[in-house]
């Protein structure tokens, strides 16, 4: 389920631009505030019969550069890690790219972006000269860290999807950081490494308030609720080996904020009585 960006608008018509004469278009924004879904629904849009190459790396695609093939559109998701590449990404293979009317699409994380586009300082190397003239060659659309009023009026009407319920019920993350981390929690929880003290009673932890869940409690769970339930998911190696710290250690995976959004349990200030 996609819901329509304000930008949407904008990404298109740039990525229509590229369409004739070649082009290079950047989506900016952070963390999981949907860059990349936003610009697969605009290249699917706009360029639905074309080739599609996801290069593995900065070589893959500097051999591309050398003999391009027409009415392709080359996905560069994450570019810090083309960028990143051994010997750079030289700005004039872009512009092969762009002369043979090649589409490059890519994604860029605000700090990375500002960090290669400044201005070189007086007196200091110039780290990033050959980054500042590839970025700019670039279409840049910048997608927002929130939903606008908009948006979440278009999400509201989908909401019949439950996940797109819970991400605007959710009023201490972003509407795309709650859905992108959702697969992750259940991930962070499933495939916890037992060998390791910290994940293996983190997990415990975790499935203790689950199972608490299901059995229909509803108000918030103690720390004493939780370190005595949680024992009972630990084998019994697991709990004699287990530190002075074990609890504390289990809290700190269970409350790890993942695609700074949510964690598989929420702490809550205590209230004085």
């Amino acid at each position: 389920m996609y819901v329509p960006r304000d930008v949407d608008a904008d990404l298109r018509t740039a990525v229509t631009a590229s369409r004739a004469r070649g082009g290079f278009v950047l989506v900016k924004g952070s963390s999981s505030v949907g860059k990349s879904r936003t610009l697969y629904e605009a290249v699917k849009a706009v360029l639905p019969e074309w080739w599609l190459l996801h290069p593995r790396d900065a070589a893959a695609l500097m051999k591309f550069a050398a003999q391009p093939t027409p009415r392709t559109v080359i996905w560069l998701d994450e570019f810090q890690r083309y960028l990143n590449h051994p010997g750079g990404l030289p700005a004039g293979d872009i512009r092969a790219l762009l002369d043979a009317s090649v589409v490059l699409v890519a994604t860029l994380w605000p700090d990375e972006y500002g960090k290669r586009t400044a201005l070189q300082q007086p007196d200091e190397p110039d780290l990033y000269d050959n980054d500042r003239t590839l970025l700019g060659l670039a279409t840049v659309i910048d997608i927002p860290e929130s939903f606008s009023r908009r948006e979440r009026v278009r999400a509201a009407q989908l909401a019949s999807d439950g996940r797109i319920r819970v991400a605007l019920d959710t009023t201490d993350a972003g509407f795309t950081q709650v859905l992108a981390a959702g697969p992750e929690l259940v991930r962070w929880w499933r495939h916890a490494d037992t060998g390791d003290a910290r994940q293996c009673y983190g997990k415990a932890v975790i499935t203790a308030a689950l199972d608490a869940r299901r059995v229909g409690a509803t108000s918030p769970l103690t720390a004493a609720f939780l370190r005595t339930t949680a024992s009972a998911y630990l084998t019994s190696e697991q709990q004699a080996t287990a530190t002075t710290t074990w609890f504390d250690q289990a809290m700190d995976y269970a409350t790890k904020r993942l695609h700074g959004a949510t964690a598989c349990l929420i702490l809550q200030p205590e209230v004085a009585t």
